[in-house]
């Protein structure tokens, strides 16, 4: 072999030692190991994933993870300002590591747009997708954990967070081997309700609560200024000119606002334009044969835990037959990222909460681990 050859061997070996080492060091945890998968979407893209497995044992059942919207990649990465740590955290990364503990398989994959390697992120891609794109892309991940032969094919719980309840939802309500449904701070209605929730409702109680400085029902010009987040327009909003804004008028211009949003965001955008014309998860959830389990924080400000209760409320009239149990577990204090809020106003995303962690991987195991459920399937 020519010298040159050589060398390259060597610092070849030496760099795969480096990347195995770092792999290492980078955290995962006893009795977890991982393997980098990748699949090919309905639209010719490739999507990189990550299976994570329990050491030294066989998987009993598998997982995918489905994450909440927006671009994100396989670990649903958290920046600092939105965790209650002030550090970057990895809410899907926990749940995985943590559900292989338990026995479980568990695949995630990044969003399409989002790529491990962030110089190939393509934020294009996630804008111009649709809710179709992304069920697709969901049922990809599902065929491409099944390829593995690691678990049965009937075997594979879905385990969505927040949008992931809908698109796990839809998935599972056409592929009858799906064995469960998992769901954390997942919508009862429609997402058009929660994002009205979200811009109109919320904002105003907020406004009210927070802005409103001596609670007299009228924002004045000082208590706007003394509440930047908020950005209220007094100009706009101040109909009768008397330099102060009234419940109407902030109701009024509240609407207004949302009215513009959904006009104009349904128009360019493929995937709110299918989310705002489909069924809420309330009258597709008991339409579903399986088991469903419901998990979500108290003080969740994006979906409010009112929408698990409702979900569990339309599940109590499924027909009572092996099987089709439906679960719900809440977290005083949490919010939509089972994490604490920084204050009422300002709502994190992770990481998730130990004690709700371990909550989740018990509930799980014992739903699909530890009975007959699955062994007679």
């Amino acid at each position: 072999m020519p010298r040159s050859w050589t060398m390259l061997a060597v610092v070849l070996a030496l760099a795969a030692s480096a990347l195995a080492a770092g792999a290492r060091a980078d955290g995962l945890p006893p009795g977890v190991a991982e393997r980098s998968l990748a699949f090919l979407t309905h639209d010719g893209l490739v999507l990189s994933a990550r299976l994570t497995l329990p050491q030294g044992e066989a998987p009993r059942a598998g997982v995918v993870l489905l994450h909440g919207s927006g671009a994100t990649d396989m670990d649903q990465t958290v920046g600092p300002e939105l965790t209650s740590t002030g550090r970057v955290e990895k809410p899907l990364r926990q749940l995985a590591w943590r559900l292989a503990r338990e026995g479980f398989a568990v695949l995630r994959y990044n969003k399409r747009g989002t790529d491990t390697d962030s110089r190939l992120d393509d934020a294009h891609l996630i804008e111009t997708a649709s809710l179709g794109d992304l069920v697709a892309d969901a049922r990809a991940a599902v065929a491409l954990l099944r390829s593995t032969g690691l678990v049965p094919a009937d075997r594979i719980v879905l385990v969505g967070h927040s949008e992931g309840s809908i698109i796990g939802s839809l998935v599972a309500a056409a592929d009858p081997q799906i064995a469960g449904l998992a769901c954390l701070a997942p919508l009862a209605h429609s997402l058009r309700d929660i994002l009205h929730y979200q811009l109109v409702d919320r904002i105003a109680a907020w406004t009210w609560e927070l802005v409103d400085a001596d609670h007299d029902g009228r924002l004045t010009r000082d208590e706007i200024a003394n509440a930047p987040r908020y950005h209220l327009p007094l100009s706009s909003l101040d109909a009768d000119g008397d330099g102060t804004v009234d419940h109407q008028e902030l109701a009024r211009g509240l609407e207004r606002e949302w009215d513009r949003f959904a006009a104009e965001q349904t128009r360019v955008s493929p995937w709110l334009a299918q989310h705002f014309a489909l069924e809420p998860n309330l009258t597709r959830f008991p339409r579903l044969s399986i088991p469903i389990q419901l998990f979500h924080g108290e003080e969740d400000a994006q979906s409010p835990v009112s929408e698990s209760r409702a979900l569990m409320q339309a599940l109590a009239n499924r027909p009572r037959e092996s099987g089709w149990a439906a679960t719900l577990d809440t977290f005083p204090g949490l919010g939509h990222g089972f994490s604490p809020p920084l204050a009422k106003d300002r709502p994190t995303v992770g990481p998730i909460d130990a004690g709700a962690l371990e909550t989740i991987a018990h509930r799980l195991s014992a739903t699909y681990l530890a009975g007959s459920l699955l062994a007679n399937r």
